[in-house]
């Protein structure tokens, strides 16, 4: 190939080593080359040439193909983010970590939970209790007991006029005679009113039980002796047939009567007498107390529960309208389970208002007796179980006024 003329010439010159020439001779002493003169200074640059076969020919590199690495870098990115994805969910397979996991919140329309059932209201009973007829009975709570002269009348409300009932008695379930202890009908029996009778046990006693039906209406009758008494028990309302069934199955025959041996307190503010157990505790206001306030415990350090509180007043001018104030503001109590229903009976020669049902977290009884001009009112604390109930009902009617 020719020589480019255009290129400038190169010329080499031998720099000897001057550190051979420390060195001993190792053989015949060579010659001194020649002196070679200095090299003369390159020629001045030659004018641009603009032909385009004089200009010096750029080296042709090959072109970087940066579109197949990338095509190539794709698959291979997706690869490894595979590998990762899959490494990470067999390491949770093989050793998964517990998290807990929220409840889903769903409507309550939409549980599919069993059916509740529908819950009725719980009533609870009172107790009717009398030494004299020999006899004891439960009765529901939401239903009102008029105690009249020999007579005992259940209703659905109160009565306005309290005396006026016993002599003409309306609008009642029920009722009790004590020469005959009865659920007594003042209405004849209807000639046309399909019978049939039963034979049925009553306080272990054997007794006669009439259906009378007539129009879809049945009533029932269910009469039997005891102790040289004759009780009738008579459902007017069919409505009330449950409760009915409860209140004979819970009749119990009173026995000779307990409070002969109790201790007795005597009242001469208000003169009048109670007993009360031998091993239960009184607590009696101080002496010359005008109060009246007296506390008969079961326990003697226990003022809650088994209590009976007994507070008199005298020279009251109306002591019907002030029992009927003070069982008004006790029945408007707040706490009462249910709105309480008050009772009428005669008790120890006056006549009482008589309040019973769940106050709060206890049983509660509450009690205003007027006679003449006075007013004794008592209140009875127990248990929801009402263990000393039938200690209470005794201590109750040995109450007696005693002029």
């Amino acid at each position: 190939m020719p020589e480019d003329s255009s290129r400038p010439r190169i010329t080499t010159v031998e720099i000897p080593d001057p550190t051979k020439e420390s060195l001993p001779p190792s053989g015949p002493a060579l010659a001194e080359p020649p002196s070679v003169p200095p090299a003369p200074p390159p020629p001045p640059a030659p004018p641009p040439v603009t032909e385009p076969h004089l200009t010096a020919p750029t080296p042709d590199f090959p072109k970087k193909n940066y579109l197949g690495k990338v095509l190539f870098a794709i698959p291979a990115l997706i690869l490894i983010i595979t590998i990762i994805i899959v490494s990470y969910v067999a390491g949770k397979m093989l050793n998964p970590t517990p998290t807990p996991t929220p409840a889903p919140t769903v409507p309550v329309a939409l549980v599919p939970a069993t059916p509740m059932p529908t819950l009725k209201p719980v009533v609870k009973q009172k107790t009717y209790h009398n030494p004299d007829a020999f006899l004891s009975f439960d009765y529901p709570e939401n239903l009102v007991l008029i105690e009249c002269k020999s007579a005992v009348y259940l209703l659905e409300s109160p009565s306005d006029d309290y005396a006026s009932y016993c002599t003409d008695p309306v609008s009642y379930l029920s009722s009790v005679q004590y020469a005959s202890a009865t659920f007594y009908s003042t209405q004849p029996s209807d000639p046309d009113a399909e019978i049939e009778e039963t034979f049925i046990k009553v306080a272990g006693q054997e007794a006669v039980r009439q259906k009378l039906t007539k129009d879809s209406e049945t009533k029932q009758k269910i009469t039997f002796s005891s102790n040289k008494t004759y009780y009738l028990f008579e459902l007017i309302d069919a409505k009330y047939t449950s409760d009915f069934e409860n209140l004979i199955a819970s009749v119990t025959l009173i026995g000779p009567d307990p409070t002969d041996d109790w201790d007795e307190y005597q009242s001469d503010n208000y003169n009048y007498s109670i007993k009360y157990p031998p091993d239960w505790t009184i607590i009696l206001p101080p002496p010359k107390s005008k109060d009246g306030l007296v506390e008969i415990r079961k326990n003697s350090e226990d003022s809650i529960y088994q209590k009976l509180t007994i507070e008199g007043s005298t020279n009251t001018q109306n002591a019907y309208l002030s029992a009927s104030e003070a069982i008004s503001s006790i029945k408007n109590l707040p706490g009462w389970r249910s709105a309480p229903q008050a009772d009428l009976r005669s008790i120890g020669g006056g006549t009482a208002q008589i309040l019973q049902g769940q106050l709060s977290d206890y049983w509660h009884t509450f009690v205003a007796i007027w006679y003449k001009n006075r007013v004794i009112q008592m209140a009875w604390n127990d248990s929801l179980d009402k263990p000393e109930q039938e200690t209470f009902n005794y201590i109750l009617s040995s109450f007696k006024f005693e002029d």
